[in-house]
């Protein structure tokens, strides 16, 4: 009875302590699939640069990709297996495919949706013509340290193909072109090898990074440098990066020739002969391109982009003082380039960019230009593309429309108003209204205009959503009517309106950049509050301030964030602005802008909306409004400017690649290219080796050491119970013997080893040794291992109940390894990606289509169709494991039919397809028929399996404390 008790009691914590692990579990799904949905409705699933594809059928549920991310959550948990759920933050350090144990993980380039143009290079960095290498940002490998490492790696790569240095009179053994992070860690590594070297650079001493804005701070990590040690930390400014690669520089006593700009490449490997604009002709052995990308930036391609003004990158904020500057671009380097404006001088800052909000830049810079914006600094104008530059303005589009260009002369903004159609689409959840009259837009004319005149939107009524969002805020003021008016940052419009007026600005609306108003009320109806100034039109307007802007957008839109509407979904809108002299309302909560993403949230809440007019020609709304108004039934728009800063990134230095013979490739979710044509073993196949040969050199260690137990022990081991006292070996081999307790030990250390795996994932002394995947080799080793052992030490008894236990969770813990070790491959999945049902169901039925033709073209159709058919046929097993033991043999079974039905083929091309449709078409039916399943086993495997696997050691514990009582307790009782 107590037995009993006792286990009811394990069995009843166990299942508290599962219980909470896999809710923990559950939350951290939920949070990885809202990422991915997040990212989805933004429109941000688009790697910007190298980024992993993780292949759920081998994903085995570890998760350290996600703990090995620099970034933070780039990678998530959906359904069990790790998912790529920020790809648009993924700027590819790679990490998540090195610490990956099972290698489910492959790093490419490009998508199927976007492809990226690179240079042709192998896994040891050299191109398709022979001797010349590229590293760094050029080769598709951003980042600092990855520039670095690749500089080092080249110098040891360099050193196995040259041997010893062996350079022709007058040259070297490499010339190195590009002094950036990459060349001189390059350059360092060559010289340590014992190897010549020359470094040409067309400008100065670190190439791009000598041209980031002042005190630009530079994430990196410390990697150890030849002769200097540890080079970098996390946090790095321009400044201090470039102080330590002058001294590194130094320190390798590496010349580099600044102002040498490399032409060409003549001769071939191992005889080449660099070329440089200035007459130099340098023989070499190789050569290392690193010239990045920076110096081949990315033009508009717009008329009026050779313009003095225009420039591709900020040095010095300080010469833009007092003027209008537009920074184009979306990326940290724009985000960047406009913060250190605002702050770093007095220069009126505009940014322009085709997205709907900064959902690319890293955190930090989002909550600086978020911030920036809702102070009034920086006017973001998003939507938008810059379709022509002239002397001292500059014209946006909408951003996907053809450019236009702008008019000869000016006329009023009344001519120019644009003509809107009857269109509303309302917003979601809430049918569109078409009881009211359009409202009247504002011209220039009614005295409303101004360089910081302040877009208004207009809409039918509230919303229901909007009214239950404003009723339940806690600390809402004033009624909620059909008619009103939201007004966010009230706060800053009353300042403006005291007297606060912009240098510019006309006698009309005079409120500032951060003012955002959404005004329901028709044009008679402004007109006529205009005329009466009466109480009740004060009464009804209600101002909607503060971080339930938020919520309240969320009501409207059904997501907490929203992908930018497209021009024809705001085309036509019309607008009411209230006078100046209106009062504003009283009753206000206060506001602050809590997203950069607010105008494309406004643009869903109100659906349409129209710009006003500046300076006598069309321009957007400032402040938070300019993304809305920019693409707001016209097609262009007009703005004063004096300074273009284009920050859009670079482009691949095509014509420089062509002239010194290398190719190039678009990559669209390509790994990197293998060649194969020198008879080198890749990285990746020289690894598989190195596991499969530890794999069979361990399997050697435990067949050994299990033949040892046996042949020790094999008289004594196969006696019966009643038959072992009288044993002469019963004293040595018993589990309190002297033999028994030696092999006990052993089997308590190989159960603690299984923990090693999980140490070296979280444990940063053992990060980085050996690969992960050498680990886990050696975790599932000592997991199967352990059993076996213990079973030795036990001498193949269970006599209590603790043994009882030990012997459950060693069978439960190696179970479900080996189980969630082979489970992942019934994942549906098709590029890196997790299917649902109905896609499964699309694909089988895409394939079926297929096939038919060909089948009928066989010599003996029905039974072909037969095979078919039983390739269709749903699994009868209803539970995971019955499918995972039915498969193999059923499989079998399949192919032996199918190679039955080779010979009904006349073309053996027909019968590969056919045989490896059907094989697709036959998993998939089991795919279909466990899925749900399969997702509730997903989530629950691995956390059985580390509750059990935690509890076996407390159970170890338990059993060494025993046997220590037992055998050694009256060494520690008084008196003994």
């Amino acid at each position: 009875m107590l037995e009993a008790s006792l286990s009811l009691l394990v069995l009843g914590v166990l299942a508290v302590v599962t219980a909470v692990l896999f809710r923990r579990r559950s939350v951290q799904e939920q949070k990885g699939a809202e990422q991915l949905r997040l990212a989805v409705a933004e429109g941000q699933t688009v790697p910007l640069s190298l980024h992993p594809v993780i292949d759920p059928t081998l994903c085995v549920g570890s998760f350290s990709c996600i703990k090995a991310c620099p970034e933070g959550e780039i990678i998530g948990v959906v359904d069990g297996v790790a998912t790529l759920v920020e790809a648009a933050h993924c700027i590819g350090h790679a990490r998540c495919a090195v610490e990956c144990p099972v290698g489910a993980i492959k790093l490419v380039f490009g998508t199927a949706e976007r492809g990226v143009d690179l240079p042709d290079v192998d896994e040891q960095f050299e191109t398709n013509r022979a001797g010349v290498y590229i590293i760094g940002e050029l080769g598709g490998m951003g980042l600092i340290k990855n520039a670095l490492r690749q500089g080092l790696v080249l110098g040891k790569v360099l050193k196995q193909r040259l041997k010893k240095s062996d350079a022709e009179n007058g040259g070297v053994d490499v010339v190195v072109v590009g002094a950036g992070p990459a060349g001189i860690a390059a350059a360092a590594a060559l010289k340590e090898q014992g190897l010549t070297v020359r470094v040409f650079e067309q400008e100065t001493l670190g190439g791009a990074v000598a041209h980031y804005p002042r005190g630009k701070v530079v994430m990196s990590e410390q990697i150890v440098m030849p002769n200097y040690g540890a080079f970098g930390r996390s946090l790095l400014s321009k400044e201090e990066l470039l102080e330590e690669m002058r001294t590194l520089v130094k320190a390798n006593r590496v010349a580099v020739e600044e102002g040498q700009k490399v032409t060409s490449i003549g001769g071939t490997a191992p005889r080449l002969v660099v070329i440089t604009a200035q007459g130099k002709r340098v023989p070499c052995r190789a050569v290392a391109l690193a010239i990045g990308l920076r110096g081949s930036p990315r033009k508009l391609g717009v008329d009026g982009e050779d313009l003095p003004k225009v420039v591709y990158r900020l040095i010095d904020p300080e010469q833009y003082h007092d003027r209008n500057v537009l920074v184009v671009g979306g990326g940290d380097s724009a985000v960047e380039a406009a913060i250190q404006l605002a702050e770093e001088s007095t220069a009126k800052v505009t940014i322009s960019y085709r997205q709907a909000g900064f959902g690319k830049v890293k955190p930090r810079n989002r909550e600086r230009i978020t911030a920036l914006i809702d102070d009034g600094r920086v006017k973001a104008l998003f939507n938008t593309e810059v379709s022509a530059i002239e002397p001292r303005h500059i014209r946006l589009a909408p951003a996907g429309d053809k450019p236009e260009k702008a008019p000869a002369s000016r006329s009023s903004a009344a001519d120019k108003a644009p003509r809107r159609e009857e269109h509303d689409p309302g917003v979601r959840g809430v049918a569109p209204s078409s009881a009211q009259p359009p409202t009247r837009p504002v011209n220039a004319s009614d005295g409303d205009a101004g360089d910081d005149a302040v877009g208004a939107f207009g809409a039918q009524a509230i919303p229901d959503p909007l009214r239950a969002a404003i009723a339940a805020l806690p600390d809402r003021k004033g009624p909620i009517h059909d008619r009103a008016t939201v007004v966010f940052d009230a706060a800053a419009a009353r300042d403006a309106l005291a007297d606060r007026k912009p240098p510019g600005a006309g006698d009309g609306d005079v409120r500032n950049a951060r003012t955002v108003v959404w005004d329901s009320r028709s044009g008679a109806d402004v007109r006529e509050a205009k005329a009466a100034r009466s109480a009740s039109t004060q009464k009804r307007d209600l101002n909607i301030t503060g971080s339930f802007r938020a919520r309240i957008l969320d009501e409207l839109s059904g997501a907490r964030r929203r992908p930018a509407p497209s021009p024809a979904e705001v085309e036509a809108a019309a607008t009411t602005v209230p006078e100046a002299d209106d009062p504003m309302p009283a009753p206000a909560t206060r506001v602050r802008e809590v997203s950069a993403r607010l105008s494309s949230s406004i643009s869903r809440v109100v659906g349409h909306g129209r710009a006003q007019s500046v300076d006598g020609v069309e321009a957007p709304s400032a402040g938070a409004s300019a993304s809305l108004a920019a693409v707001a039934g016209r097609k262009e728009t007009r703005l004063r400017n004096d300074d273009v800063i284009v920050c859009v990134g670079g482009e691949l230095p095509s014509g420089f690649l062509t002239a010194v013979g290398v190719q190039t490739r678009r990559y669209q979710g390509d790994e990197r290219s293998a060649f194969g044509t020198r008879n080198r073993p890749s990285k990746a196949e020289l690894e598989e080796k190195g596991r499969r040969r530890l794999a069979l050199t361990l399997f050697a260690v435990g067949v050994s050491i299990l033949m040892g137990l046996v042949l020790i022990g094999r008289e004594y081991y196969w006696l019966p119970l009643e038959e072992r006292e009288e044993s002469p070996l019963h004293d040595l081999l018993k589990p309190s013997g002297l033999w028994g307790h030696g092999v006990g030990l052993a089997a308590t250390t190989f159960m603690l080893a299984n923990f090693l795996y999980a140490l070296r994932k979280r444990w940063r002394p053992l990060k980085g040794k050996a690969s992960i995947r050498t680990w886990l080799t050696f975790h599932m080793f000592v997991g199967i291992m352990s059993p076996l052992v213990i079973a030795f030490h036990a001498a193949f008894l269970v006599n209590n109940l603790l043994a009882v236990w030990t012997w459950i969770a060693l069978t439960v813990v190696v179970g479900t390894g080996i189980f969630g070790r082979f489970l992942f491959r019934l994942v549906p999945a098709q590029a890196g990606k997790i299917l649902a049902v109905a896609e499964i169901r699309e694909r089988v039925s895409d394939m079926e289509k297929v096939l038919t033709p060909h089948m009928q073209r066989t010599k003996n159709v029905a039974e072909v169709t037969r095979i078919f058919d039983l390739a269709k046929t749903q699994p009868a097993e209803k539970t995971v494991v019955g499918a995972m033991l039915r498969e193999p043999p059923a499989r079998k079974q399949l192919l032996k039919s199918i190679e039955g039905a080779r010979t009904h083929f006349d073309d053996q091309g027909e019968f590969d397809l056919f045989k490896e449709s059907v094989l697709k078409i036959s998993w998939a039916k089991t795919q279909i028929a466990l899925y749900a399943k399969l997702k509730r086993v997903f989530r629950l495997w691995l956390v059985f399996h580390v509750v059990i696997a935690v509890f076996m050691v407390v159970l170890i514990g338990l059993h060494v404390a025993v046997t220590t009582y037992l055998g050694f307790g009256d060494a520690f009782r008084p008196g003994a």
